[in-house]
């Protein structure tokens, strides 16, 4: 009986028998790959969903008016509103949005104390105003908190949808990777309740996020990446 009960348990490894204790291992790593595939794959038509967004407000004719105008002043009121504009039409999508010259100069921004000021990373700047209308999807820093931001060109259009003009300036909305996710994909669903947490990397390893949020080591953890 004893040896049946370690057969069960352990399985015969040499002769491909998997026991009870590799099986539970397997069904437990299945489940942990369907729930991470899952949110990879929210995580991906979320942000497919907000590129469409912000190329939609790129080309919206009162941010390019705004742009194209030489009071600075009204342009700065202008553009402010329509940032503000954006927060209520997308309550709680976007942490920042600014709107940046050619010159990486802060236009406009919800974070008040950017305005008027350089932004942090002139090289993205640069980058989408060679995009010709491309947008861009980068990893980037709000305050102390990593972040993904689409990045766009604001450009004058024509009827057939082609550039007009040069590059007016640069559209960065940026936002938490967890605004990506819907609540029925965090790691509390009834389907596959789990007690760990999901760790998602950026493309230089390290993390972005750890899920769900308010997870209470979560600000340490990040900053102690």
């Amino acid at each position: 009986m004893l040896a049946g009960l370690v057969v069960w348990y352990a399985g015969l490894p040499w002769l491909n028998l998997t026991g009870a204790r590799d099986q539970r291992l397997i069904e437990a790593t299945a489940l942990l790959e369907r729930s991470a595939n899952h949110q990879i794959n929210t995580i991906r038509t979320s942000i497919a969903e907000r590129r469409g967004d912000v190329k939609l407000l790129a080309e919206s004719p009162q941010a390019i008016a705004a742009l194209t105008g030489t009071n600075r002043r009204v342009q700065r009121r202008e553009l402010g509103l329509f940032l503000k504009r954006i927060e209520r039409a997308y309550p709680g999508q976007y942490d920042a949005l600014r709107l940046i010259d050619p010159n990486g100069n802060v236009l406009a921004s919800t974070i008040a104390s950017e305005n008027d000021q350089p932004f942090f990373m002139p090289e993205l700047v640069a980058r989408a105003s060679a995009s010709e209308a491309i947008d861009l999807v980068e990893e980037i820093t709000n305050g102390d908190h990593p972040a993904l931001a689409i990045v766009r060109p604001v450009m004058a259009m024509d009827a057939d949808g082609n550039p007009r003009s040069g590059v007016l300036g640069i559209l960065v909305a940026s936002m938490q990777v967890d605004t990506l996710l819907s609540a029925s994909t965090g790691n509390n669903r009834n389907e596959y309740p789990q007690a760990g947490n999901s760790l998602v990397l950026g493309a230089n390893r390290k993390p972005l996020t750890l899920l769900p949020p308010e997870h209470a080591a979560y600000d340490v953890f990040l900053h102690n990446q």
